[in-house]
Parts: structure tokens; sequence; C-alpha cells
């Protein structure tokens, strides 16, 4: 199982996630991070929705990594992208990093949430 360290401080959710790098706010979705983790560096990701954005018609993301099978893989970066970004039912962001833990683990993939969000320190989950 391969780990990605996810730095709340610059993690994008909810209405502040949607890109994998936003140079804007200097904020990424948990798919962002992947990259990272990846190879992939923030010049390559900015303003990029989905790894698949990467793609060059229709080819898989060039990479050489345990993450692979997930950044390939566009529904489960699908569903991945739905956990972080979503607005509409107002989860709580533990609940959003259980869902997101759960999530990766299907694909051999451990989120491990640290730092501060929004001012308050958290456990990582």
């Amino acid at each position: 199982m391969v780990t990605v360290r996810i730095d709340r401080a610059k993690h994008g959710i909810g209405n502040k996630g949607g890109f994998l790098f936003n140079p804007r706010t200097g904020l990424m979705c948990c798919l962002g991070f992947c990259m990272l983790k990846a190879g992939y560096n923030k010049e390559e990701i900015e303003g990029k929705v989905l790894p698949d954005d990467l793609a060059v018609y229709g080819n898989p993301v060039s990479i050489d990594s345990p993450l692979a099978e997930l950044l390939n893989n566009y529904s489960a970066c699908e569903i991945l992208a739905a956990i972080n970004d979503n607005i509409t039912n107002k989860m709580s962001a533990k609940c959003r990093e259980e869902r997101l833990i759960k999530a990766a683990a299907e694909f051999d993939v451990k989120f491990e949430f640290y730092g501060e969000r929004n001012g308050r320190a958290r456990k990582s989950a």
C-alpha cells in the first residue's frame, strides 16, 4: 500500500476544491496530492480537474508509480473528486476525510491527513 500524505492547510475541499492544483489559491484536491506523489509537479497539474485531463488522445496518464492503477481509473478518480468537492450535503471535514480514506483504500492507497485546517489542529485519521 502506498501512502499519500495530505496537508490540510493545502487541501482544497468543497467549493475550494475542483482542481488538482489551483495556482490562484495554492490548494489541491486529494488527487493533486496523489499526482505529486506519482512524480508530477504543480505546473503539470495546475488547472486540471482530473488526472485524465493529462491524457493525450485517450491514452493513460504516463506514470511509473504504484499510484498508476488509481490515477488511470477514471471512475475511481470521479468518486474521490465527488467526495473531495461535495458541497451539497455539508459533511464535516472529519467525515470527508474518513470517506476519502475508505475510498482510496479500495485501490491500495492510504491517505494520511496532517496539519491544521481553518486554524484548528486535527489528528491524522
